[in-house]
């Protein structure tokens, strides 16, 4: 099945995968920030409360403490933060010097979490059924070297467990890299929709009007020239549009020059044949409508073919061309005259009675006769048997007319004869 996809129709689906495609993107994207952030922020508000957990701890150690001190100590800091569950678990080198506390490292080697920390040193970060576990290993420094002296440095002395909820950390997150996302998801449709009415207007209308002006190429005077003088069109565009235009005026001109080709004598510029007859079938449906009459005049020039014998082509070329244009100007503007063969030419005298054509042929065969061409020193000149027929008078068609003025002329040929013989 074919799918007739229009421009403004394929960037419109464009724009749709474009935008569908941003809100999974962004959604996904988001999705993973969104836990990234938590963990991270997360992990940065255990280890800081780890430390404020190790230097109350250490603050009370540098006085001199007992196990009672460091009870109250961590009681306080569970009221300070009463969702927050804080554990703290002595090592086993701490256990044999100053005996075991209530949790020990050894009593949770079956915790994967206390193993990797234990192995590692290193701080991790876990989610456990809607809480984030944050266990922070308390290694033995040289500081500490001098109360813990079965320790070394590097030990793990113990660990500060921390538990609390992560929903106390990722609802509000949540909420505002939500806010963030659909805010630029509402500001890029709004950006989508405005980059689709600007690419509309300065790229889709323009290639529409063009694709319009070029299936209307037959009619080239009633192009619109908005494309063309917009200043809300894309160079290119306009550019494409101006050749276009360009192209069309030099195809009209082309056109109008094989038009002219194809009707005209290329010698001496008349009509041809061809293109009489079209005119006198057109004069004769004219003449029948509006009951006008109009004559069509035959012409033959005598003595032609002995000044192309004796001179040449070149020489006949230049009489039928004086002569040609000495009977045009004999002509009026609706007149039509054609040349239909070597030496013969045919007028149609439109709206004219037989006695103007009958005048006019006496014009033409004065001005043919009065014609000469200087030919290499020589004066040559022709005359002309000439010959008519009137609508209606002597027929209602291109035919018999054609026929009559063709008699009429060779009347007129026989009788030039008679009198070259007689002298």
């Amino acid at each position: 099945m074919k799918i007739n996809l229009t421009a403004s129709r394929a960037l419109l689906l464009f724009v749709i995968i474009v935008l569908l495609c941003s809100v999974i993107v962004g959604s996904i994207v988001s999705e993973y920030f969104k836990h990234r952030s938590v963990q991270k922020l997360a992990e940065d508000s255990a280890r800081q409360t780890s430390l404020i957990i190790f230097e109350s701890l250490y603050s009370v150690m540098e006085r001199g403490w007992d196990q009672n001190d460091i009870n109250e100590v961590m009681s306080r800091l569970r009221k300070v933060l009463p969702k927050t569950d804080i554990s703290l678990l002595r090592g086993e080198r701490v256990a044999e010097q100053f005996g075991k506390g209530s949790q020990q490292i050894d009593e949770h080697l079956n915790d994967q979490l206390i193993n990797k920390v234990l192995r590692s040193g290193e701080a991790k970060l876990s989610e456990q059924e809607g809480s984030l576990r944050f266990i922070y290993p308390i290694i033995a420094e040289q500081k500490c070297l001098s109360c813990h002296t079965n320790s070394k440095l590097g030990d793990v002395n113990g660990m500060i467990d921390i538990r609390f909820p992560i929903k106390d950390l990722r609802v509000p997150l949540e909420f505002m890299l939500e806010s963030i996302f659909w805010v630029f998801v509402i500001i890029f449709i709004i950006a989508t929709i405005i980059a689709f009415i600007i690419m509309n207007r300065w790229l889709i209308i323009p290639i529409k009007n063009l694709a319009h002006h070029m299936r209307e190429i037959d009619a080239l005077d009633e192009m619109t020239e908005e494309a063309q003088h917009s200043h809300w069109v894309i160079s290119e565009i306009r550019t494409l549009t101006e050749e276009f235009h360009y192209l069309l005026h030099k195809l009209g001109v082309v056109q109008k020059k094989l038009q002219e080709r194809s009707e005209r004598d290329p010698l001496t510029g008349l009509y041809n044949r061809r293109h009489l007859d079209e005119e006198l079938n057109k004069e004769l449906a004219r003449c029948r409508r509006y009951d006008r009459s109009l004559g069509l005049i035959m012409i033959d020039l005598n003595h032609f073919k002995p000044i192309n014998d004796q001179y040449g082509h070149e020489a006949g070329d230049q009489v039928l061309l004086a002569v040609s244009q000495a009977m045009s100007k004999q002509l009026r503007h609706s007149d039509l005259i054609a040349r239909v063969g070597g030496d013969e030419f045919m007028i149609i005298a439109t709206e004219s009675n037989q006695t103007a054509v009958q005048s006019l042929t006496e014009k033409i065969a004065m001005v043919v006769h009065s014609t000469w061409v200087d030919f290499q020193g020589d004066s040559l000149s022709v005359t002309a048997s000439i010959g008519f027929a009137i609508y209606p008078k002597d027929g209602d068609n291109a035919e018999m007319l054609q026929r009559q003025a063709d008699k009429a002329m060779y009347k007129d040929k026989q009788l030039w004869h008679a009198q070259l013989s007689s002298n």
